[in-house]
């Protein structure tokens, strides 16, 4: 497996919806199907789109998509909704047109919910994660044999300041697991009730707040653009392309830049596509 490939897939986990994209479409390869994908309110939307509708079998590809996702296991993703139609002309607002009309649009749709990892998962996840930030600080590979005393004593520390924060991890992770124990029916009568304070809900972000943050990714994936040289930063960059695609298109209709912001969504997927051509012809 490339390094590359590592990369797509590591961020892929992390949640990174364009690299979710670039391993479904990467795996489903034989079968003819693009997949597009989108980040809606929490709930990962999936665009299935083949020339065929045999090649939409949804007693197939569903199944088959829960696996992939399951196995890349993306961070804080467990609402998935699968939607599938013939493929049809670029459509930069596809998730829009859909949402309108989702029986004229679609052949089906399917929501699935991803197992959330288990509790030797998400260890086995804090290790790869911890030797993934070990591989970042390239500690040159010196026996301390031959090192001066304290050398040695520099190296000695920092190994066991990383056992020790990795151990004070996992029992974090142990406690955690252990207050949200189910308790008993008799530990619940015994139990004084305490309210629980309403939360109060964060504030969304306004129309003018989500115009600004998303030119201002727009301006950094230009800036960026004109700098990139290897296929992960084409891939960041169309993943910042996308991020300000999805917060102009989230723009509600009376805000007064409306039409300005619609005719952004388009050219900033245009930049988003471009983007992840450069990184496909560096691969």
């Amino acid at each position: 497996m490339s390094t590359l490939t590592d990369n797509i897939t590591k961020k892929a986990h992390q949640g990174n919806i364009v690299a979710i994209a670039q391993v479904l479409n990467s795996k489903l390869a034989h079968t003819a199907v693009q997949i597009r994908a989108v980040l809606v309110d929490g709930v990962l939307q999936l665009l299935c789109e083949a020339t065929q509708p045999e090649q939409l079998d949804q007693f197939t590809l569903v199944p088959t998509i829960q696996s992939i996702l399951e196995s890349l296991s993306p961070r804080h993703i467990y609402r998935v909704r699968i939607n599938s139609r013939i493929t049809q002309p670029q459509q930069l607002l596809w998730i829009e047109d859909i949402n309108r009309s989702p029986n004229t649009q679609l052949l089906w749709y399917e929501n699935i919910f991803l197992k959330k990892p288990t509790f030797p998962q998400q260890i086995s996840g804090i290790i790869q994660d911890s030797k993934l930030s070990a591989q970042k600080w390239n500690i040159p590979k010196t026996t301390t044999a031959n090192l001066p005393q304290k050398e040695q004593q520099f190296y000695r520390g920092l190994v066991g300041g990383l056992i020790v924060s990795l151990a004070a991890l996992i029992v974090s992770f142990g406690v955690y697991q252990w207050l949200n124990l189910p308790v008993s029916n008799s530990e619940e009568t015994a139990s004084t009730p305490v309210e629980t304070p309403t939360p109060v809900p964060e504030r969304p972000p306004s129309d003018t707040e989500k115009f600004a943050q998303a030119v201002r990714l727009a301006e950094e994936a230009a800036a960026d653009g004109k700098m990139a040289q290897t296929a992960e930063e084409w891939s960041a960059i169309a993943e910042k392309w996308e991020k300000a695609a999805a917060l102009m298109e989230s723009v509600s209709s009376e805000f007064e830049r409306y039409e300005i912001a619609q005719d952004r969504v388009s050219n900033y997927r245009l930049n988003s596509e471009a983007a992840l051509q450069k990184a496909g012809q560096i691969e």
